[in-house]
């Protein structure tokens, strides 16, 4: 009762944040997380200057690099082909995904979105009609209004099915994102386990471990330096 309560309350809430101008939908949401308003007058922390940046910059890259369809031309035009995870189908109808097809592992998304990918390890966890609900679903949604996210606005939506990354363990690489600031990288955050126990850490571009916090818990055990971190930081870069 009380978990209906709330997804019911939820619903309401993304339902009239929908009709508030950008800015102030904006601050209702910084002040949930954070209990106070967010300076974007003159913002100062990286929240703060992420959100100006939804307000005041219309950047058209930012559309192309949020499009999990298009950006993959793009990242092989800038640095190669090789640094593409391959494409095992795209389109745009649920009902034309043809499952026989495609063995796993792999992932389904959709080009618009994020944070709601579908993993198949193997075949016994396909069930197609459940799988095209979901993904019909997904593509009806519209990805980034709640937080003014207006670079996945106009994104033409698309499902994508990529092969699925693993460790000869079958379980989830480390994965690794590149903080760039004015063409320099200047720190890395860490994600381990995300299928599990999620976890998560901060080092600096010389791999010196940062005290930093987000939701998730630290990694506490040692990283060590991958040998082509250069290699990563120069292609991030």
């Amino acid at each position: 009762m009380i978990k209906h309560l709330r997804a019911t309350l939820k619903t309401i809430y993304l339902t009239l944040q929908g009709f508030l101008p950008d800015e102030w939908a904006i601050q209702i949401s910084y002040f949930r997380k954070f209990h106070r308003f967010a300076n974007l007058r003159a913002p100062q922390t990286l929240n703060e200057k992420v959100n100006w940046r939804k307000l005041h910059q219309r950047d058209p890259r930012f559309t192309l690099f949020a499009d999990k369809v298009a950006v993959k031309a793009e990242i092989a035009r800038l640095v190669g082909s090789e640094h593409v995870i391959p494409t095992l189908w795209a389109g745009e109808r649920p009902e034309d995904i043809p499952f026989d097809e495609i063995a796993p592992p792999y992932l389904i998304k959709v080009s618009h979105g994020f944070g709601s990918n579908i993993f198949i390890h193997r075949r016994e966890d396909i069930d197609e009609k459940k799988i095209r609900a979901a993904l019909d679903q997904r593509l009806r949604h519209p990805h980034g209004r709640s937080g003014r996210e207006w670079g996945y606005y106009d994104i033409p939506r698309k499902i994508l099915i990529e092969r699925m990354l693993e460790t000869p363990k079958g379980k989830s690489p480390d994965d690794y994102k590149f903080f760039v600031y004015h063409g320099r990288v200047h720190f890395i955050q860490i994600d381990a386990d995300r299928r599990g126990l999620h976890k998560r850490a901060f080092y600096d571009r010389n791999w010196n471990k940062l005290p930093m916090t987000s939701p998730y818990p630290v990694i506490e055990r040692p990283i060590l330096m991958q040998p082509y971190l250069g290699e990563m930081t120069g292609i991030a870069e």
